[in-house]
Order: C-alpha cells, then sequence, then structure tokens
C-alpha cells in the first residue's frame, strides 16, 4: 500500500470494538438494551456481536438473564501486554550493565505460540558481535531463552510440546530428538542456565538464564549472545553473570524466591 493512502475503516468491526468496549468498562453486567441505547445501535446488532463474543469466550452472559459481561480472558491478555512492557522497562539498564561488561550482545526474550521472541535487546559495540533483531521468534528446544523456557514446563506441557512440534536439525550441533532435549533440560534445571553452542546457527553461542515475576512464574528469559570462540572460552563466567543478571531483574518484578 502506498504511504499517505489511508484505508477506510471496517464498520462492522468498528461497531463490535465499541460493543466490547462497552462491556469492558462497565463497573456491572449490561443487558443488550442498555449497549444498544448507549451506542445508537439496533438491538439484533449488539445481541449478535455479544454472541460472537461469547462463543470465544470474551463475554460470559449470565444465566436467565441478557445481562453480559467481560470474561477473565480479556484481564489475561491484558496482563501479558502490561508484563511486556513492564519487563523491558524494568530490566533495560540491567540489560546494559551486562552488556557493557561482557562485551558481547544481551538480548530478552518471551515464549509466544511455542517460540522464543526477542522484545529488547543491547548490541554490543564491538565488530564481531552477535545481534538478533527485535521481533525475531526462534525455536525453544535450540536457542538459550527457549531453552529456558522449555525447562519451567510442567511434564504434561512439555510432552503436548514434543507432541505437536517437528524437531528440525537446523546444524550438526542441533539436539533433534526429544530424548536428547529432555537430557539437555535436566542440566538446565541443575545448573539454573542454558547454553545453545551453535545449535541454531553454526558460529554463534550464548548463554541464558530464567527470569521469574511476582507469582515465582517465568516471565522472560536472557541471554548473552556472541561468536562462539567467545563464548566457550568464557562459559562458567558467563553463566554467572547472566544468571546474577535475571536474578536481579526478577527481584525487581517482585520474585521472592
Amino acid at each position: 500500500m502506498a504511504q499517505g493512502v489511508s484505508t477506510p475503516p471496517i464498520q462492522a468491526l468498528q461497531k463490535a470494538v465499541a460493543v466490547f468496549e462497552a462491556i469492558c468498562r462497565s463497573d456491572a453486567p449490561m443487558r443488550i438494551a442498555d449497549i444498544a441505547r448507549a451506542l445508537g445501535m439496533n438491538k439484533t446488532t449488539v445481541f449478535r456481536i455479544l454472541q460472537t463474543f461469547v462463543s470465544l469466550g470474551y463475554v460470559d452472559q449470565e444465566k436467565d438473564t441478557d445481562r453480559y459481561a467481560a470474561t477473565l480472558k480479556v484481564a489475561a491478555f491484558g496482563n501479558l501486554v502490561l508484563n511486556r512492557v513492564e519487563i523491558r522497562r524494568v530490566a533495560r539498564e540491567i540489560l546494559c550493565d551486562l552488556s557493557r561488561e561482557v562485551g558481547d550482545s544481551v538480548h530478552l526474550a518471551i515464549e509466544d505460540h511455542d517460540e522464543t521472541v526477542i522484545v529488547d535487546k543491547v548490541e554490543a559495540a564491538d565488530a564481531s558481535a552477535i545481534s538478533f533483531h527485535i521481533g525475531r521468534r526462534s525455536p525453544l528446544y535450540c536457542t538459550g531463552t527457549g531453552k529456558v523456557m522449555l525447562a519451567a514446563m510442567g511434564l504434561d506441557r512439555l510432552k503436548s510440546y514434543f507432541a505437536r512440534i517437528r524437531l528440525v536439525a537446523y546444524t550438526p550441533k542441533t539436539l533433534a530428538t526429544p530424548e536428547a532435549v529432555r537430557d539437555e533440560l535436566v542440566n538446565v534445571r541443575e545448573t539454573g542456565v542454558a547454553f545453545d553452542r551453535e545449535e541454531y546457527q553454526i558460529g554463534a553461542s550464548c548463554v541464558a538464564a530464567p527470569v521469574y515475576d511476582y507469582s515465582g512464574r517465568l516471565a522472560a528469559g536472557i541471554s548473552i549472545t556472541g561468536p562462539t570462540y567467545r563464548v566457550s572460552a568464557a562459559a562458567d563466567e558467563l553463566a554467572q553473570k547472566v544468571a546474577a543478571a535475571a536474578e536481579a531483574i526478577s527481584r525487581l518484578l517482585g520474585c521472592q524466591q
């Protein structure tokens, strides 16, 4: 689409959003007639919109009444957005300090739809530094932050993950069987850090650690990424530093563990 060319709004979508916002803003469940009156819309249209949101799980209809209210599914998505913003804000200074201290790039990532997604980064100034763009998606099983996320999963969720994911050998060093990945995760749980030793990209390695929120749940992972020769030579030191940085961020998020 050419710049400067506006796209006309979709009226049906505008009406649906208006109804949804009215429900979310209300302090109490609302009747169809009240919503229609407040928005100047036809009651039949409001009813159809509400039934769509009910079928999707975003709105609940009270039994034996025509009153509707937003469900906790709405709050869950809101919390996801807030958590991402909060983690980036809280972690930024620590990420910068860590990158400056080790001389390599540092990434902050979250899990989304069976992938690890970079939501922030601090790129090292060194010419040989390796850095990936914000928004980059990578598999969980062959990346440092991804392994941290897998290690935090319960047995049932991990079993489900392996059942639906095809493990691809991106390099000769990729752990491409569920058994190999599970063995690796045992070590991640024991040490509190995860390594990617050229498992996703030849020449690039990283060490990662988990970040927990106030409830003790995994919120994100941070990693130090660099050329394999440099990461390998200082593996123990980098592991200690990334773990300490992740712990500091977790404390700022209210984790008491």
